[in-house]
């Protein structure tokens, strides 16, 4: 055994591959599950060495059809191996139950060793050898038909095709020699197609692969990458000759795929592209959206839910670099743009969310545009009847709390479309008695369309019906009853419940219940109607209504339908008071011992403080959606720090 001049790595000795696996895998670095991935795809498909044709165009895009139903795309796979091999991601990642079984199960194992294996009879670490095999990009690509099996087809393109050729041979000889071991027929059978060679598994249902123009392409089946090179040497003559016919013909050619990847930025890390309209094609039963979903689906998402119905495509790409990972989503407008019914969904020109409220200890603020009074008049589009029929019927329970008013115009249209929600820690100390579990406050911020007139009042008003309400249902329950008062903050009145403390509760032995984290409360700043389950966050509403002076700027210069700022070591902060549960919790659901579950409570907690502040933006034009996620990562100073 001998060691990497650069690396420092094991490096395997160079036996016959029927013999066994190197030793000192267990020892492997944390990128070993990267290239055990890429091992077992190479162990399957063992490439043969290239052969070239020159018919065969450069661009792997070239090779796809143009009307494929899902292309992705890794340009630069390296910086994604770099990202998931940082030891920190790896800690992370071992939060998820799914990866961390992958890890410890015998597959893993065998794979790692594998991997190992293939390491030492190259003279190389898995770290370089992966960034060799891959380093010039991955298109993966998914084709269909009505009625036949999908074609699925994926091109690797090396940095070094002389590894690749290295590679091939030597996976070639260890999956021959395991058969000729095992006494079992030839695993490969090949025939050359277009002057290249294919290689195919023997198996009825195998799959195949061939070293195209340098690249390593594997799909499901040998008649598939016969197609493919078909495909291509095609695209190449037809090319060559001038033929307005290759136009269009290939994925390269296809102006929605074109125009996504040349909007691409330096540091996209993964792209890609799902085409609606083929897939409704090819299977209507499964990918057909029905007209009137989910009501609760529809309620808050009907926009979006029409356009996903109808739009040809969605595009999505993802970058990750060392301060921040972001997404961007993008879906068309349904052809002819959106129908009547959903327009209570849209801002108009110039309209958009009002700025997110942020008091002390804020963990999540979301705006929200939304015309309700114009979504309730067009229920009977949006809903299926029977909704429409519940609905009439809440419409009838709901004005009882509005001194008989009609709930459609008179209540909801009351409302401006901006509507806010909070979610906040408490002063936990101040609460008697405090609760084992320490849950945050949230509040909905309604704007009134006017601050005068007496709809804030009798808001108010249906604020402590509904109260009274909840104590008919407790006192039934010989459960604690809510107190209603008041209180003046900064020259604004809040409507105040708190719960009844049992004189019981003051005995060791009783554990708090977790109502007591709650008192609802209401008031009202100018157009702004505040609903808290806090009055602790009611308070501080106020106060930051009050500093805000109304100011309701859109940010970006652009309108937006959802925004959404998330912060997660405020998360992190919350969840540390509650601790002790979760370790006890993940003791009883994983059966861990207590230092286990407190090192996996642990990570979770610094991984939520390593995604740092969070924000969402979703935009609604009249060409397309447009989502926005970005997470601005901790440094490594803050991922370490504790509250």
């Amino acid at each position: 055994m001998r060691r990497h001049p650069r690396s420092g790595e094991e490096i395997g000795s160079r036996h016959h591959p029927g013999r066994g696996l190197a030793p000192g895998l267990a020892g492997a670095g944390p990128s070993v599950w990267l290239a055990a991935v890429a091992t077992a795809v190479l162990a399957v498909w063992a490439p043969s060495p290239r052969a070239e044709s020159d018919a065969i165009p450069p661009d792997p895009a070239r090779w796809i059809a143009s009307d494929a139903v899902l292309s992705l795309e890794v340009p630069r796979p390296e910086v994604l191996i770099d990202r998931l091999s940082e030891p920190r991601i790896q800690d992370y990642l071992r939060v998820l139950p799914a990866y961390r079984k992958f890890l410890e199960g015998p597959a893993f194992s065998q794979i790692r060793a594998v991997a190992g294996l293939i390491a030492g009879r190259l003279d190389t670490t898995w770290d370089r050898g992966l960034r060799n095999l891959t380093g010039g990009g991955i298109l993966a690509a998914v084709e269909a038909e009505a009625g036949k099996e999908p074609r699925i087809f994926l091109v690797i393109t090396p940095r070094d095709a002389g590894q690749l050729e290295r590679a091939s041979r030597v996976i070639l000889e260890m999956v021959r020699g395991d058969a000729a071991r095992k006494k079992k027929p030839e695993p490969v059978k090949t025939v050359a197609h277009r002057g290249v060679t294919v290689y195919a598994a023997a198996g009825p249902k195998g799959g195949a692969y061939a070293v195209v123009a340098g690249r390593l392409v594997l799909s499901n089946s040998a008649d598939n990458l016969k197609r493919l090179l078909d495909r291509a040497v095609a695209a190449r003559t037809k090319a060559g000759a001038g033929s307005s016919t290759a136009v269009g013909s290939t994925l390269a050619d296809q102006p929605e795929w074109k125009r996504q990847r040349d909007r691409l930025g330096r540091d996209a890390m993964i792209w890609g592209l799902v085409r609606l309209d083929r897939l409704r094609q090819v299977d209507p039963q499964r990918f057909t959206i029905k007209e009137k979903g989910d009501t609760g689906v529809v309620l808050l998402f009907g926009s979006w839910y029409e356009a996903l119905r109808k739009a040809p495509w969605v595009a999505a790409n993802l970058r990750w670099t060392d301060s921040e990972l972001a997404a961007r989503v993008e879906l068309p407008a349904p052809p002819g743009g959106y129908p009547g019914p959903v327009k209570g969904y849209i801002p108009g020109a110039g309209q958009g969310t009002a700025p997110p409220l942020n008091p002390p200890g804020t963990i999540a603020s979301l705006s929200l545009w939304r015309d309700w009074a114009t979504i309730w008049e067009s229920r009977a589009e949006l809903f299926a009847p029977e909704v429409v029929q519940g609905l009439a019927q809440f419409d009838t329970f709901a004005g009882q709390f509005f001194g008989a008013r009609e709930f459609g115009p008179d209540v909801l249209g009351a409302f401006d479309p901006h509507w806010r929600l909070i979610i906040a820690e408490q002063d936990y100390q101040a609460l008697k008695p405090a609760p084992d579990v320490k849950l945050p406050a949230f509040a909905l911020v309604a704007e009134l369309e006017s601050a005068d007139g007496d709809f804030a009042q009798r808001l108010k008003v249906a604020f402590q019906s509904f109260m009274g309400l909840v104590n008919i249902g407790s006192a039934q329950q010989k459960a604690p009853l809510l107190e209603l008062g008041s209180e003046e903050v900064e020259g604004v009145t809040i409507a105040t419940t708190r719960y009844m403390i049992p004189r019981s509760s003051s005995a060791p032995s009783v554990t708090p219940h977790l109502r007591y984290n709650f008192s609802p409360s209401a008031a009202q700043f100018g157009k702004c109607f505040i609903l808290s389950s806090s009055t602790h966050l009611a308070r501080a509403l106020v106060k930051e209504l009050k500093s805000a002076g109304g100011d309701r700027k859109i940010e970006g210069g652009a309108s937006a339908t959802l925004s959404v700022d998330a912060d997660g070591p405020e998360l992190a902060r919350l969840l540390e008071r509650n601790r002790p549960r979760l370790v006890m919790q993940t003791m009883l659901k994983q059966g861990e011992t207590k230092s286990k579950a407190e090192e996996r409570v642990d990570l979770g907690l610094a991984l939520l403080r390593y995604l740092g502040h969070g924000r969402l933006l979703i935009r609604d034009g009249a060409e397309a959606t447009r989502l926005e996620l970005s997470l601005q990562l901790a440094k490594a100073a803050e991922r370490q720090s504790r509250p």
